[in-house]
């Protein structure tokens, strides 16, 4: 509620929000949303309150909507999805073993 007497509703999407300007009913959108309402979601590339911020993934890498924690592609590791797997890992995050050579 907000204005006068906080006799108006907010119009604000709840899920998404932390809840609204007592005087003006100006939505706080919770990290990861955005719009005049929080009623979507960030943009690839940008996560936190109202997706201000920018996230610093590479190859191909995304980054978390909320935390903006990198989530790294099939071949790379690490914060910022610059390290390649080591021998004998491969997958999303480096998180799956190669199975032993045959020959």
């Amino acid at each position: 509620m907000h204005g006068t007497a906080c006799r108006y509703p907010c119009s604000c999407v709840w899920p998404n929000t932390d809840g609204c300007h007592p005087e003006t009913g100006a939505c706080y959108c919770k990290p990861g949303f955005r719009g005049v309402n929080c009623e979507s979601r960030c943009f690839r590339g940008l996560y936190g309150g109202n997706c201000s911020r920018s996230c610093g993934c590479k190859n191909g890498g995304s980054c978390h909507p909320e935390t903006g924690k990198c989530q790294c592609g099939r071949g790379w590791q690490g914060a910022d999805c610059q390290t390649p797997c080591p021998l004998n890992k491969y997958g999303v995050n480096c998180n799956q073993d190669c199975p032993p050579c045959t020959h």
